[in-house]
């Protein structure tokens, strides 16, 4: 066990059992946030009775055979040393996220599909027979389960997102099968599948009684949504290819319904394009790169910048006691100041490449608005602040071009305020932009990305509704996503995750949280600015080591905050990693050390 996962357990373990916390009073306090453990290695106890504990040691025969009828006895197993015998701290509580992998509970016979109801029913009885609070993750996401069903779905192209060059092939992720699921509609197999299993999950838990379904305090939906394109692992950032989804004839047909409701006319249109359509049927989403392509009209250009921002990141590291522990990065174009960013963003890979650093947090970002910047060569300079001291770290020249690829003008720049050049006393890198790179505004490029986003929430807000219409109705139903955003690095807009993260409908927002989201500022920050006044926490990887007091503290900020739930891997007791699963990266193990 990893020192980080340990003391992450531990501080778990101790907020869970402290009865030391900060007098507030009860009509003001938030509510107490619900520490979820997830368990991974669950698989023997949800395949079918029948195929459930072949070659499993006894403890998972015991628990998870066909003489078992729930997963209870492991999620109580797992959560007593916790101590549940011992008072609880009155800001937290301790329950369980009861995951259900959708996919892999359909079994085919001799005509068609069905839902293994004695496994569904085993797992829907935990939520009995646990006796504690719970959140319920309905799973079914790109990411495969290992179903028997997921290969001939995956043949069929109407369940496979689409891009530029046609459906995107099943890739692979960490070893595990990635499949691209398509959501621009609800008409496909893949959809009608899930809600397939959604629907006998309804029927099950309905037949609960009352205050076994009010143990229930919250639904996550479907894991992370979002738009695909080629190599998962490698190609979510800006030099990759921009090949992206979803270009299906769908698609394309609601963009330009998309379009006429928003300009009403192809005349309002053009003249917010710069375009001559002489109808909305003439309108193609945009889908090829101006520098490698032939283009008919201009607005057929995209790229990862094309909506109208670039940005300017990498990442710096400052020894203690060099000149200040708080570092900030200023931009400046053409010599004016135009920004400042802390050095603080999470970034795994300097954090792999240079252990000696001992934090990963060193990474800085700024999003650069070119759409109203004159056409022309601009000079970016990048200075690192530690105090009153000003080093620069180096420039990049860019070009802000106009629609016909003539070279632009040298625009003329500032004298930059007083500064020293860089030493030996700090590490760093400017990872964008590339030094002399042109850059395209199409602004039909940033109505597309608001359009896929708009795919992405129509589709949960399908599965919210379809929830909302049994006895779950007055139950908290959650997204389940990711913050591109946060990572630098990653292009966002490969993605169309965001407006799903924000409020719509009665769908209450979950996040994923990996490294400095966890427990910097960075979230914060976002979470101020994105109308939210709660969330849940669907997965919690700080990846780094901390003390009991500091995680605490990060977790009653989270409370604070308004986060209502805190999901975290661990590995259940008498289930050892690769019996019937895989060991989860993230999975914490509270029986060793």
């Amino acid at each position: 066990m990893k020192a980080w996962q340990r003391w992450l357990w531990l501080g778990l373990l101790a907020i869970a059992l402290s009865v030391t916390w900060a007098s507030m009073s009860a009509d003001k306090a938030p509510p107490r946030l619900l520490l979820a453990p997830l368990f991974n290695a669950l698989e023997p106890c949800i395949a079918p009775p029948t195929k459930a504990v072949a070659n499993a040691p006894k403890a998972v025969e015991a628990w998870c055979g066909p003489g078992s009828d729930s997963l209870a006895p492991v999620v109580n197993a797992t959560l007593s040393p916790l101590g549940e015998k011992l008072p609880l701290n009155p800001h937290f509580e301790l329950g369980y996220t009861l995951a259900i992998p959708m996919l892999r509970l359909l079994e085919r016979d001799d005509r068609d599909w069905k839902v293994n109801r004695p496994a569904l029913r085993k797992m829907v009885r935990t939520l009995r027979q646990a006796e504690r609070p719970a959140v319920v993750y309905l799973f079914s996401t790109h990411f495969g389960v290992h179903a028997p069903i997921e290969r001939e779905l995956a043949g069929d192209p109407e369940n496979l997102l689409v891009s530029q060059n046609g459906a995107l092939p099943a890739d692979a992720y960490y070893g595990d099968d990635v499949f691209p699921w398509s959501f621009t509609t609800t008409d496909n197999p893949i959809t009608q599948r899930r809600l397939q299993v959604v629907d006998a999950f309804v029927e099950e838990v309905c037949l609960l009684p009352e205050a076994a379904r009010e143990n229930i305090r919250a639904i996550t939906m479907l894991g992370e949504l979002h738009h695909m394109f080629p190599r998962l692992g490698s190609g979510m950032g800006y030099a990759a290819p921009y090949v992206i989804t979803d270009y299906s004839d769908g698609s394309k047909r609601d963009f330009r319904r998309f379009l006429q409701l928003r300009f009403r006319s192809v005349h309002n249109l053009n003249a917010a394009l710069g375009s001559s359509y002489s109808g909305f049927t003439q309108v193609e989403p945009p889908s090829k790169d101006i520098r490698t392509q032939t283009l008919t009209r201009y607005s057929e250009h995209i790229d990862a910048y094309a909506h109208g921002s670039f940005p300017v990141s990498g990442w710096v590291h400052v020894p203690r006691g060099a000149s200040s522990d708080a570092a900030s990065v200023r931009l400046y174009r053409n010599g004016e100041w135009v920004a400042r960013r802390p050095v603080r963003a999470g970034r795994q890979d300097v954090a792999q490449a240079h252990p000696e650093f001992g934090t990963a947090d060193v990474g800085w970002e700024f999003e650069v608005d070119f759409k109203s910047l004159p056409v022309g060569q601009h000079r970016l300079d990048i200075m690192l602040e530690m105090g009153a001291d000003l080093v620069h770290l180096g420039s990049r020249q860019v070009a802000v071009m106009g629609r016909q690829q003539t070279p632009p003008p040298q625009l003329a720049s500032k004298t930059l305020p007083q500064h020293r050049a860089a030493d030996g006393s700090v590490q760093w890198s400017i990872d964008a932009p590339s030094d002399s790179f042109a850059y395209f505004y199409n602004p039909l490029v940033a109505l597309w990305h608001e359009f896929r986003g708009q795919q992405v929430q129509r589709y949960l807000a399908y599965f919210d509704h379809q929830l909302r219409r049994s006895c779950l109705r007055h139950t908290p139903i959650f997204t389940h996503q990711i913050l591109p955003f946060i990572n630098p690095g990653w292009d966002k807009n490969r993605f169309a995750a965001e407006p799903s993260l924000r409020p719509f409908g009665p769908t209450h927002t979950g996040i994923s949280l990996y490294g400095e989201a966890t427990y910097g500022q960075n979230f914060p920050d976002w979470f101020a600015q994105a109308s939210l006044s709660s969330y849940g926490v669907t997965e919690f990887h700080p990846l780094k080591a901390m003390s009991a007091a500091k995680m605490g503290t990060v977790l009653e900020q989270h409370r604070q905050r308004g986060a209502r739930f805190l999901s975290f891997f661990v590995e259940p007791i008498g289930l050892t990693p690769g019996q019937g699963s895989a060991p989860n990266l993230f999975s914490f193990d509270p029986q060793r050390e």
